[in-house]
């Protein structure tokens, strides 16, 4: 078993704010594929509408990216992912993408001691944002199901009132459940 997290939930769900509070504490975070795959593009001179343009090459590039780099890292290692290999059947299935053989095998592959699905924040939008509210609203069951079916456990993580309160639900939880050394 890999000694590998994941978080993940909709657009604006708060996972890159938990994300950077991991690596706050010394964690070893993997930022989401997605953003990295839009932040090259752009970078390069694309919109973001001509990047998510033909959606089904877009999420292939990300499952790409998500792919490699699983490949190339420490299974021993405890890891937190924004977003894990399961995402690419949430939003394939969204967007009206086919999930191919390989695609399934490798997400059915994908281990991760635990999943921590964010419920929804207040939506906002920002640069890398395609996906609508309701979208995102679809998603959080893409993803519970996603998980699921490759048989990954999932701890839904509450919507408390201020993102400092998901911090701490979420590092309690770490601490007290999961045995990791998480400061109070």
């Amino acid at each position: 078993m890999r000694n590998w997290y994941v978080v993940t939930g909709g657009p604006s769900a708060g996972k890159t704010m938990l994300i950077e509070a991991l690596a706050g504490r010394g964690m070893h975070v993997e930022h989401e594929s997605a953003r990295i795959v839009i932040d090259r593009w752009m970078t390069a001179g694309k919109t973001i509408q001509e990047i998510r343009a033909d959606e089904a090459v877009f999420q292939d590039e990300v499952y790409q990216h998500k792919l490699l780099r699983e490949q190339r890292l420490d299974p021993k290692e405890l890891i937190f992912f924004d977003r894990g290999m399961q995402d690419t059947y949430a939003y394939n299935r969204l967007f009206g993408v086919p999930i191919t053989a390989d695609m399934q095998e490798a997400m059915d592959g994908a281990e991760y001691k635990k999943v921590f699905l964010l419920e929804p924040f207040a939506y906002e939008e920002d640069y890398a944002r395609t996906e609508s509210s309701a979208q995102r609203d679809e998603l959080f069951g893409l993803l519970r199901e996603a998980y699921e079916r490759s048989h990954v456990p999932v701890v839904t993580v509450p919507a408390f009132v201020t993102k400092e309160e998901r911090i701490d639900y979420l590092f309690q939880y770490l601490r007290d459940v999961e045995g990791l050394p998480m400061q109070a």
